[in-house]
């Protein structure tokens, strides 16, 4: 008869004990389901950036003096600046310049470096 009242005992421990992880569970769900969604509906939502967000790098053709800093101090060496030499004054003339975003890892050396801020960081993600 001991026995017997000892495995009830038991089995009534457990129950409780299995109670109160369920209601931990339901604890949780129900936490979660009153927090505000975290995600937006993107195409018709649109988050607003941080003022440190590094979108997409713009470039001001005019203030390029064409001296490839950006490109040493790139860690892939991402810009590409095609200038030509005139040698009558002794100035680099900025013909191109390209950065491909696919490869680009937006660490902003280019824009941090850059001596005539020809380079800037802009809001755009898209």
């Amino acid at each position: 008869m001991l026995k017997f009242l000892k495995q009830v005992g038991d089995y009534a421990k457990e129950t409780v004990q299995a109670a109160r992880y369920i209601g931990q569970g339901i604890s949780v769900t129900f936490d979660h389901m009153q927090r505000r969604p975290i995600t937006v509906q993107y195409p018709y939502e649109k988050l607003i950036p941080s003022e440190r967000y590094r979108g997409r790098i713009h470039f001001e053709f005019d203030k390029c003096i064409a001296c490839e800093v950006c490109v040493r101090v790139c860690p892939i060496n991402l810009p590409v600046v095609d200038y030509e030499f005139d040698k009558a004054t002794k100035k680099k003339n900025l013909k191109h310049y390209s950065i491909d975003f696919g490869v680009c890892i937006f660490c902003a050396n280019c824009i941090e470096y850059c001596p005539t801020n020809c380079l800037s960081a802009t809001e755009e993600y898209e």
